[in-house]
């Protein structure tokens, strides 16, 4: 059966309308990237947009003190966001690596960096690919926030202030944060100041023909002379013993020593009889110090006791009171008041027993009694 020239030709049309039709739509979804199913089924498209192309960014977090990674506790509170193309991307931080990744499409980035004692870090970054820890430009440096600590230096034995020239060979470091501090000597005022990031301390000043001073100190902010935890004592080289009573509040504390004889040595019977033990300095407008000289001679024995008292019946565990022993040109031990039984008055620091023409030995005690026992 022949079909007629005119049946062919309007199949032959509709056909080729067909394809050019489906066609276009192909065309049309291709343009805007959204591929077509399958040949044989209608193409579906969106006139929204398609999303750009993005990323993948990863970089160091290092600390700008010791450029090493930080701890996983260290930067458990560290923010860093990406901000350009009119949207904010926050970064995902590896805490256990100390490292951050992000994705981002192409363009130019504020990166801003915030953590808790450290501030904000911000820089401008421009992504045209992926880049990775090796990249400089992805590392994150973060730096504490320096803080200024300034503090009197005084004579320990005298409670009064250096003159310049006795300052001339004096040291004050601070070391900690696995770094060493030094700090700068205004010698005219018998201070110094220092730039330090938070954290735990020890300082230790220097000063020829005197003892070594260390004492270990927490900073949590910026403080100054009024601080008396601030304060550097130095105290001579000397033969004997010495003991230097400070505190950091407002009390009144006094030193005590007790003999073997049974006599009181403090600030209304300053030297013994034998002129052993002296108390050098009363202190009773500040913080101290208050300090207690020991000269044993070839006569003495027995043992003698050392005490705090609170003439102010202020409890001792809030007075911060602390007692630094030395002996020849060494300091021996540096006593905190202790926190418990605070309701007691008394405090025995240490006791030295001599043995007349011979050793003299030191036992610390540190305990709160009820009186010169």
């Amino acid at each position: 059966m022949k079909i007629p020239t005119i049946l062919f030709l309007s199949f032959l049309v509709i056909s080729i309308n067909s394809l050019l039709i489906d066609t276009k739509l192909k065309s049309k979804a291709r343009a805007k990237r959204i591929q077509c199913p399958f040949d044989d089924q209608p193409c579906q498209f969106s006139d929204s947009p398609s999303p750009p192309f993005v990323f993948t960014i990863r970089g160091y977090i290092e600390n700008g003190a010791t450029n090493a990674a930080f701890a996983a506790s260290d930067i458990s509170s560290l923010n860093i966001t990406f901000v350009g193309n009119g949207q904010t991307y926050t970064a995902i931080i590896d805490t256990q690596n100390s490292t951050y990744s992000v994705q981002l499409p192409a363009g130019s980035y504020q990166r801003s960096a915030s953590l808790s004692n450290y501030g904000t870090t911000s820089a401008t970054i421009t992504v045209a690919g992926s880049s990775y820890e090796s990249t400089s430009a992805n590392t994150v440096v973060l730096s504490q926030n320096a803080l200024s600590i300034r503090g009197n230096i005084k004579n320990g034995v005298t409670n009064l202030a250096f003159s310049a020239s006795d300052l001339s060979s004096i040291n004050i470091i601070f070391v900690g944060n696995g770094q060493t501090y030094t700090a700068t000597i205004n010698s005219q005022n018998s201070t110094y100041s220092i730039q330090i990031p938070a954290g735990n301390y020890q300082r230790n000043a220097s000063l020829t023909n005197y003892i070594t001073s260390s004492s270990n100190l927490n900073i949590t902010g910026s403080s100054d002379e009024s601080t008396n935890a601030n304060t550097v004592l130095l105290v001579p080289v000397y033969e004997g013993w010495r003991a230097v009573l400070s505190w950091k509040t407002t009390v009144d504390l006094d030193a005590y020593t007790k003999l073997p004889d049974g006599t009181i040595v403090y600030y209304k019977n300053k030297v013994s009889n034998d002129k052993v033990v002296s108390n050098d300095v009363d202190n009773r407008n500040g913080s101290g110090p208050e300090t207690t000289t020991f000269n044993f001679t070839n006569s003495s024995s027995g043992t003698y006791q050392y005490y705090v008292n609170s003439y102010s019946k202020t409890q001792l565990n809030v007075s911060e009171a602390t007692v630094t022993v030395y002996h020849g040109s060494s300091q021996v031990a540096q006593i905190n008041a202790p926190n418990d039984v605070a309701s007691l008055l008394y405090w025995n620091v240490f006791n030295i027993n001599v043995v007349a023409g011979g050793a003299q030995t030191y036992a610390q005690v540190n305990k709160y009694v009820t009186g010169l026992n």
